[in-house]
């Protein structure tokens, strides 16, 4: 990151991270949140991710009727997955690129108040994927989608799952000037209470294979750490790792939620929320 925009963007020496004692969120103070020139560079370094948990999960809830607003839409890949499929795929971000949107597809930089006050009452649906976490309101969010909707309407909104599987290794983009907050299951039935919203329906991201295979090798280093040399215990233990956990094998009990279940959880939650 350039000096100038990693300056502009680190504005104290250090930040705190706290917990309320009501909802149990963890926030940091100060909440200096990203700048427009921060943001452009992170994207230009960080690629945006094409396949997140909550597209696909989302899409097949979604109506051939229904008007979608995407806030903090990115490059647009969401809107693009339900182009065709819904009445309108709307979305606003500040890094939307240069390129002109895909057919079916609206897109803006405006901001979220100011989207909100133009188009109030005009859409049946609102999505929030990761977002929230980078504001230091959730005013900042909440009140211009709840503004957009046509009642009664469905909310959508994600967030890094704080209670993921961990590695012990510090995260640094789950710290400002990027997140601000962290959140879990608490806070999003609190948040829910708040707006007098209804939560409908939250999923828990399932982890990815990486954590899987962890789980496993740690599983056998407990069992052979006294039997076995550690110069050989590790590659054994790395070739029979890759056998017992396929992709196929994974992809099964992740279809059947074995590791949520077992309180294992991947990246994200992705909560429907609805406004009546």
């Amino acid at each position: 990151m350039s000096p100038a925009v990693a300056a502009a963007n680190a504005p104290v020496a250090e930040t705190k991270l706290l917990e309320c004692h009501g909802c149990g969120l963890q926030f940091f103070h100060p909440p200096h949140s990203g700048d427009e020139a921060f943001y452009r560079e992170v994207m230009t370094n960080i690629a945006y991710e094409e396949q997140r948990f909550e597209f696909p999960a989302v899409a097949a809830r979604l109506r051939p009727e229904d008007r979608v607003v995407d806030f903090g839409c990115g490059s647009g890949i969401f809107l693009r997955l339900i182009a065709g499929k819904v009445r309108r795929a709307a979305g606003l971000d500040w890094n939307i690129g240069t390129e002109a949107p895909p057919p079916g597809v609206e897109m803006s930089r405006a901001s979220f108040a100011d989207f909100a006050r133009s188009e109030r009452g005009r859409f049946d649906v609102a999505c929030g994927f990761q977002i929230i976490e980078h504001l230091p309101s959730v005013n900042d969010l909440l009140e211009p989608m709840l503004d957009c909707l046509d009642r009664p309407a469905t909310l959508y909104l994600s967030v890094p799952n704080r209670a993921r599987f961990k590695t012990g290794r510090l995260e640094p983009l789950d710290c400002p000037p990027h997140h601000l907050s962290r959140w879990g299951e608490q806070q999003i039935q609190v948040l829910a209470r708040r707006y007098g919203l209804e939560l409908k329906e939250l999923w828990r991201e399932e982890p990815d294979i990486s954590v899987a295979r962890l789980l496993w090798a740690r599983d056998f280093n407990a069992l052979v750490s006294r039997g076995i040399p550690a110069m050989v215990a590790e590659p054994l233990g790395r070739v029979l790792c890759r056998m017992a956990v396929t992709r196929r094998s994974y992809q099964a009990r992740a279809a059947r939620k074995e590791f949520t279940q077992a309180g294992v959880f991947g990246h994200i939650l992705l909560a429907e929320l609805r406004a009546p």
